[in-house]
Protein backbone atom coordinates (compact mmCIF):
# COMPACT_ATOMS: atom_id res chain seq x y z
CA UNK A 1 0.00 0.00 0.00
CA UNK A 2 1.79 3.29 -1.19
CA UNK A 3 0.98 6.85 0.36
CA UNK A 4 -1.11 7.98 -2.29
CA UNK A 5 -3.91 4.69 -1.35
CA UNK A 6 -3.94 6.74 2.51
CA UNK A 7 -6.97 8.62 3.25
CA UNK A 8 -6.32 12.39 3.41
CA UNK A 9 -6.49 13.37 7.49
CA UNK A 10 -10.03 15.79 7.82
CA UNK A 11 -9.78 19.48 7.35
CA UNK A 12 -7.67 21.51 9.93
CA UNK A 13 -9.60 24.77 11.08
CA UNK A 14 -6.55 26.20 9.10
CA UNK A 15 -7.14 24.49 6.23
CA UNK A 16 -10.63 25.85 6.19
CA UNK A 17 -9.69 29.16 6.92
CA UNK A 18 -7.83 29.38 3.65
CA UNK A 19 -10.42 27.98 1.39
CA UNK A 20 -12.76 30.37 2.68
CA UNK A 21 -10.24 33.02 1.49
CA UNK A 22 -9.31 31.66 -1.68
CA UNK A 23 -13.58 31.45 -2.09
CA UNK A 24 -13.78 34.84 -1.03
CA UNK A 25 -10.97 36.26 -3.35
CA UNK A 26 -12.48 33.71 -6.31
CA UNK A 27 -16.10 35.39 -5.82
CA UNK A 28 -14.53 39.06 -5.94
CA UNK A 29 -13.08 38.37 -9.16
CA UNK A 30 -15.98 36.27 -10.85
CA UNK A 31 -19.19 37.33 -9.32
CA UNK A 32 -19.17 41.05 -10.52
CA UNK A 33 -19.02 39.80 -13.74
CA UNK A 34 -21.06 37.62 -13.82
CA UNK A 35 -24.06 39.91 -12.87
CA UNK A 36 -22.71 42.38 -15.53
CA UNK A 37 -23.21 39.57 -18.18
CA UNK A 38 -26.41 38.04 -16.09
CA UNK A 39 -25.04 34.83 -15.99
CA UNK A 40 -26.05 32.55 -13.34
CA UNK A 41 -24.63 29.40 -12.24
CA UNK A 42 -25.47 25.65 -12.81
CA UNK A 43 -28.54 26.51 -14.25
CA UNK A 44 -29.94 29.14 -11.51
CA UNK A 45 -30.91 32.68 -12.57
CA UNK A 46 -28.72 34.70 -13.70
CA UNK A 47 -27.16 36.86 -11.24
CA UNK A 48 -27.97 40.71 -10.05
CA UNK A 49 -24.86 42.98 -8.02
CA UNK A 50 -27.44 42.36 -4.72
CA UNK A 51 -26.97 38.67 -4.99
CA UNK A 52 -23.22 38.86 -5.87
CA UNK A 53 -22.77 41.27 -3.15
CA UNK A 54 -25.26 39.09 -0.47
CA UNK A 55 -22.80 35.73 -1.75
CA UNK A 56 -19.74 37.75 -0.75
CA UNK A 57 -21.47 39.19 2.31
CA UNK A 58 -22.25 35.42 3.21
CA UNK A 59 -18.59 34.03 2.83
CA UNK A 60 -17.13 36.95 4.79
CA UNK A 61 -19.27 35.78 7.91
CA UNK A 62 -18.31 32.42 7.25
CA UNK A 63 -14.85 33.02 7.60
CA UNK A 64 -14.93 35.35 11.27
CA UNK A 65 -16.52 32.48 12.22
CA UNK A 66 -13.95 30.19 11.54
CA UNK A 67 -11.13 32.93 12.63
CA UNK A 68 -13.30 33.07 15.91
CA UNK A 69 -13.12 29.37 16.32
CA UNK A 70 -9.74 29.41 15.73
CA UNK A 71 -8.57 32.08 18.18
CA UNK A 72 -11.12 30.66 20.65
CA UNK A 73 -13.38 33.65 20.89
CA UNK A 74 -16.62 31.90 19.85
CA UNK A 75 -18.46 30.39 23.14
CA UNK A 76 -20.64 27.64 22.21
CA UNK A 77 -23.92 28.91 21.49
CA UNK A 78 -26.42 26.03 20.80
CA UNK A 79 -23.29 24.84 18.64
CA UNK A 80 -23.36 28.28 16.42
CA UNK A 81 -21.20 31.26 16.95
CA UNK A 82 -22.56 34.79 16.07
CA UNK A 83 -20.34 36.52 13.56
Amino acid sequence: MSDLDLPAPPPTLSDMIRCVEREIRMRHRVYPRMAMTGRGVGGRAPMTGAAAAREIEVMDAVLEVLKKLADGKCPNRGGFCEP
